[in-house]
């Protein structure tokens, strides 16, 4: 192998890189066991340095240097670790990310909220109070496969709200459920210096209180037409589309950002994560895994860190 010198994440001539592997906590079998040492191996071969990032419930680890060619190193890192985990899909994975993400400096990360930054779909925790479960949820999965436009589909779910009192409003915020590691990720971003939102083809009412509790530092959802203390089936304003999202990302951070990130699971976050400098997939339907540069089927949001370098 051609001698390198040493990496320096700083070296304005050479471009910065991260290759990292994470795993769910307590998943790793024989195959996978001694995955440190062995990045601690391809890092000394790659002039790298490794970084061990851990969370609960996680395991992950990145390793950050530069190159004047960053492709014969993600190459290398593919072609060692992605066989080794292969029999480990959705416990373990790899990532590899170059540029501005890669090296230090602020960020800005935008969020999807439902089935990313939260578990569940908020319109389908309302539509099984309006008795209409089953029909919302068979448009929502088609929006999020791309097969149906979001705005009409969201139109037609709304209306099926029709007469459901707002006191659901806040059953349905107080069911909510982090994804694992979201809160965590949020907190220490913010006070490491990064910019952290959240936007959403949900509804302001629900995603409102979570977004001042876990402290994100900007939000965008639809807000639902009331009267008389009653859903009316309609949302008022701009819908929030795959456009919107895109402008909210790019409207994160200041003039101090070095990179921005998205992160999404449907077709509707497609616009944002290819405006990213890195988008992130989120154990996501096909049409946005194949545009992300990164899949993410762990769920675990703490794997962010290794993905990105979070020094500020």
């Amino acid at each position: 192998m051609t001698a390198r010198r040493p990496a320096s994440r700083t070296d304005p001539d050479r471009a910065p890189w991260r290759a990292s592997c994470v795993a769910l906590e307590g998943a790793l079998d024989a195959a996978g066991a001694d995955l440190e040492s062995r990045l601690t191996a391809w890092a000394g071969r790659w002039n790298g340095v490794l970084s061990h990032h851990h969370a609960p419930g996680i395991l992950a680890w990145a390793v950050t240097g530069s190159a004047d060619d960053d492709g014969a190193a993600r190459e290398s890192f593919r072609s060692e670790f992605d066989p080794a985990l292969a029999g480990l899909h959705g416990v373990a994975q790899t990532a590899f990310v170059t540029g501005p993400a890669a090296a230090p400096g602020p960020k800005a990360f935008a969020f999807d909220v439902d089935s990313t930054l939260i578990e569940e779909e908020v319109i389908e925790l309302l539509a099984a109070r309006a008795g209409s479960l089953e029909e919302v949820a068979s448009v929502t999965a088609a929006a999020m496969r791309g097969e149906l436009d979001f705005a009409a589909s969201l139109t037609r779910r709304v209306a099926t709200l029709r007469g459901l009192e707002t006191s659901a409003l806040g059953e349905v915020a107080a069911q909510v459920t982090p994804t694992t590691g979201a809160v965590a990720f949020i907190r220490r971003a913010v006070s490491g210096g990064h910019a952290v939102g959240a936007v959403s083809g949900g509804f302001e009412e629900v995603l409102a209180p979570h977004s001042a509790e876990w402290g994100l530092t900007a939000h965008l959802a639809n807000a639902l037409e009331t009267e008389d203390g009653r859903l009316t089936g309609r949302v008022t304003g701009e819908i929030v589309t795959a456009e919107t999202k895109r402008r909210f990302l790019l409207s994160l951070g200041d003039e101090t950002t070095r990179a921005r990130i998205a992160v999404g699971d449907g077709a509707n976050d497609l616009e944002m994560v290819r405006a990213a400098d890195v988008g992130v997939a989120l154990c996501a339907k096909p049409v946005l895994a194949e545009a992300a540069d990164v899949r993410l089927d762990v769920r675990h949001l703490g794997a962010l860190e290794a993905i990105v370098c979070m020094d500020a």
